[in-house]
């Protein structure tokens, strides 16, 4: 089990959010033949944990949440999915919303699934358990197109599997928050900004939320397989700020799911300039605002450019066509 303590948005503004990676059975997907998703290497932190393991990781985060001074939102993660009972046991699945519901300082309660574990019955279950705390289900649609997701992220999924279980999760009254992949593999810099740019216009009126999450390599996947042959890299950190500036134009509350910023594994620019466009990146955010990367000089601005108008000369000699 893990747990993160960050500064965030909250429905009282902007405050604290505690994520809490349980310990889990993984991702039934990635078990399957020709399973998982090309980039998650979550599944090295699964392993054969019973009912009452999981309900006591809970108890001990439930423990540490209310050792904190101000209301937060709590994120629960597993391997796999909040509602998948095979990686999350009904038992301990209705004992962590009834602690939540318990709990004073938690504000928000999200929980993560794929598309095809949710059903009305555990909607419901969940909405009823809250006692009126506000509950999010959160869904990794990653891309809104379904080249991307069957070619590129292996998803298992299709956008429509996304839109049906988007409209059950709102018709329950809970919310829903969108996790959007930046740059998964065989995606151009150009097409990765693109992507998100098309997937943020296709979740506007579907969702209550998103979550941006630029790629970082993990290891013992597909992924940095071709990051290791040099034919791959994470998208650049001025990529992140072009998406982010663009949903923050939808959303009231845009999140920034960076991992690895700065390092050779995670999103990056130039060792330059990283850090500044990592710190206002992380302005940006607090205050929900447009990033200004012009005011962030820079040698690599140029190269980044030229890069954008070019890099398809590298791989065709015409544009390629996945988003046309």
């Amino acid at each position: 089990m893990k747990i993160y303590v960050r500064s965030d948005w909250t429905s009282k503004g902007y405050g604290q959010s505690v994520s809490a990676v349980l310990t889990t059975k993984g991702c039934s997907w990635q078990k399957k033949e020709d399973g998982g998703c090309t980039m998650c290497g979550y599944f090295k932190d699964s392993r054969d944990v019973s009912e009452n393991e999981i309900i006591a990781q809970f108890d001990d985060v439930i423990s540490q949440v209310s050792d904190l001074s101000e209301p937060v939102v709590l994120k629960v993660y597993t391997s796999g999915s909040f509602f998948d009972d095979r990686d999350m046991p009904a038992n301990a699945r209705k004992h962590i919303v009834s602690s939540v519901a318990s709990a004073d300082n938690v504000l928000e309660f999200i929980a993560e699934s794929r598309p095809e574990y949710v059903s009305s019955k555990k909607l419901e279950g969940f909405k009823e358990g809250l006692l009126g705390k506000t509950g999010y289900v959160a869904l990794g649609l990653e891309s809104a197109n379904n080249t991307v997701l069957e070619k590129c992220i292996n998803k298992g999924f299709t956008f429509k599997d996304y839109k049906k279980a988007a409209e059950s999760i709102k018709k329950t009254g809970l919310k829903v928050k969108t996790y959007i992949l930046q740059k998964p593999m065989f995606l151009t810099e150009s097409e990765s900004i693109q992507d998100v740019f098309s997937t943020i216009d296709a979740v506007e009126k579907i969702t209550d939320s998103i979550s941006i999450n630029p790629v970082a390599v993990h290891s013992k996947t597909p992924l940095e397989q071709l990051w290791k042959r040099g034919e791959y890299r994470p998208p650049w950190l001025s990529s992140v700020a072009e998406t982010f500036n663009y949903a923050v134009k939808k959303f009231d509350c845009t999140n920034l799911g960076i991992v690895g910023a700065g390092t050779q594994r995670g999103p990056h620019n130039c060792r330059a300039c990283d850090k500044k466009i990592i710190a206002a990146l992380s302005e940006g955010f607090e205050k929900q605002k447009k990033v200004d990367l012009d005011k962030i000089k820079c040698q690599c601005a140029d190269y980044y450019k030229e890069l954008l108008e070019c890099e398809h000369l590298f791989f065709d000699a015409s544009p390629r066509t996945v988003f046309e």
